[in-house]
């Protein structure tokens, strides 16, 4: 059977659809967290994974909350984090064919209360001093260490094509860096935080880089 073209048309947009359904964010009214019958948890974070979280509930008890794709997050981009204190919409699942039998706590609606403090983004610019770089996996060119006056460096995602780059007056893009030369300069860092793609918490992606000392120009 051949399709014509308007058949396929109407079938591409269809599957566009579909999976553009399928890959949005979560979002759930009252009456639809009514309807999956959830019920409300509040309290603070004392563990987080990718996949679940521990929460201590207000009687003082740990237990295990799963997330994934049919969590909604508020804010949008909010990752929950120990020390945060949050309010969430689950739905307890009993697994009777298991042994031993249990009982698990799906969210579906997980929303930030109070971030604690260690948990909250740096503000904007970012300065340290680059201890050093590597290749990066996530799908940015590499990574930059960053010392930051902080117990461990931070690490700052950047891309190539994308990350500006102001070398005391000239702006190019972090391809056309050579980021050896960089070790132990001094620099000042506009960057976004976002969750993380393959593990749990946030990243920090690097906008614009601008180094600071012009008598130390990376050659």
């Amino acid at each position: 059977m051949k399709f014509s073209l308007f058949n396929r048309s109407l079938l591409f947009l269809t599957l566009s659809f579909v999976i553009l359904f399928a890959c949005g964010p979560r979002h759930y009214t009252q009456e639809d967290l009514k309807e999956l019958n959830t019920k409300e948890v509040q309290g603070i974070i004392v563990e987080q994974k990718r996949g679940y979280f521990v929460l201590k509930d207000e009687a003082g008890q740990e237990k295990i909350y799963r997330t994934g794709r049919v969590t909604q997050y508020i804010p949008r981009n909010y990752v929950p984090q120990a020390g945060d204190s949050v309010r969430a919409s689950i739905q307890e699942v009993l697994k009777y064919l298991e042994r031993p039998q249990v009982d698990k706590r799906v969210v579906y609606q997980v929303e930030a209360l109070q971030v604690a403090e260690e948990n909250k983004a740096i503000p904007n610019p970012i300065k340290g001093r680059i201890t050093g770089f590597a290749p990066d996996a996530g799908g940015y060119s590499r990574s930059l260490f960053l010392d930051i006056s902080a117990e461990s460096p931070l690490i700052m995602h950047i891309s190539s094509w994308e990350t500006e780059v102001d070398v005391y007056g000239r702006t190019g893009f972090a391809k056309n860096i050579n980021w050896k030369a960089s070790i132990d300069k001094d620099v000042e860092i506009i960057a976004k935080r976002e969750p993380a793609r393959w593990r749990s918490g946030y990243i920090y992606v690097a906008e614009k880089v601008s180094f600071l000392n012009v008598d130390d120009q990376p050659e």
